[in-house]
């Protein structure tokens, strides 16, 4: 059986539950993709910028699907972007927040995949 006929499979009523089928609707139709092409094309400008990465629910289920990326905002300097960071978002915003807020600096384009908080501070976060 090849991976169509599965899929096919998997989604007849009787294979999965209602929610299962509804979850498995739901992924295959929201964009998880958000502005990641967007991203790619920024980092080869060499641009700063922030992204906000916001989770996705399955509207039937409430179940997660995916964190999905959206820019935030594109700066001239990486200076300028720090200073968003630190002194314009506030530390309150982060630990009030659902959605992660990374900062994309040409210097660290290939230092981390993902962002790691590790304190709620910026200045300790992003020096």
């Amino acid at each position: 059986m090849n991976v169509q006929e599965q899929e096919h499979w998997d989604y007849e009523d009787g294979c999965m539950s209602e929610l299962q089928n509804a979850y498995q609707l739901s992924r295959m139709e929201i964009d998880t993709r958000g502005d990641t092409d967007r991203i790619k094309e920024l980092k080869k400008q060499g641009k700063s910028f922030t992204v906000y990465w916001g989770e996705v629910f399955c509207p039937s289920t409430d179940a997660f699907i995916a964190d999905v990326s959206s820019v935030d905002r594109v700066f001239d300097t990486e200076k300028e972007a720090k200073s968003y960071m630190m002194n314009d978002m506030g530390d309150e915003n982060i630990a009030s927040s659902d959605e992660m807020l990374e900062l994309c600096l040409p210097s660290d384009y290939n230092k981390h995949k993902n962002p790691r908080v590790k304190s709620h501070s910026f200045e300790e976060y992003y020096e």
